[in-house]
């Protein structure tokens, strides 16, 4: 047979692939050939193949077990967080509307507290001299008859008073009593 070294140009494929010729092709075809099957072998084939089976079979049973342990351990962590977030959506819901109470009580507050700063920022004006002989029910028209006669030129709807009252009795002087 001839090698790739000692190939001559014109020899083709077909001949490296042929059978070799003579006493060693049928010694190298002989030892190709399947041995005869026996009873026993094939016995001894199906006990192995059943006992691989069973293996098989009790592995893919304890694997069937732990992703079935895994599962229900999973199923009762998802069931645990459902009802946390069920709570969470609850408690979410009554701050809410603890919020919205919250703010209808801050603009009512809000519009209290600018209702009493309004007031405090009432023009106030301090007259002294005005006479204790003056009467409470009657200290505004005193107060009113005294811008008129300071001012005349203003009209009585210019002048707006929303209470009078009197400041308390001026300290007594350490001669008299």
């Amino acid at each position: 047979m001839a090698t790739p070294h000692t190939m001559r140009k014109d020899s083709s494929i077909k001949d490296l692939f042929a059978k070799p010729a003579g006493k060693k092709a049928e010694h190298i075809e002989k030892k190709c050939q399947p041995a005869p099957v026996t009873r026993s072998f094939r016995e001894n084939l199906f006990r192995k193949l059943r006992d691989d089976i069973a293996a098989l079979k009790q592995e893919l049973a304890a694997v069937v077990k732990d992703i079935r342990r895994n599962m229900g351990e999973l199923e009762q962590r998802i069931d645990s967080l459902e009802r946390a977030n069920d709570n969470k959506d609850g408690d979410l819901e009554e701050h809410k509307q603890e919020i919205l109470a919250l703010r209808d009580k801050m603009a009512d507050l809000n519009y209290q507290l600018e209702d009493l700063e309004n007031h405090l920022r009432r023009c106030n004006i301090r007259i002294k001299g005005v006479p204790f002989q003056a009467d409470a029910g009657r200290l505004k028209d005193y107060v009113l008859h005294l811008f008129r006669y300071v001012a005349p030129e203003l009209v009585e709807t210019d002048i707006l008073l929303d209470r009078t009252h009197r400041a308390g009795r001026p300290a007594s002087s350490p001669g008299q009593s």
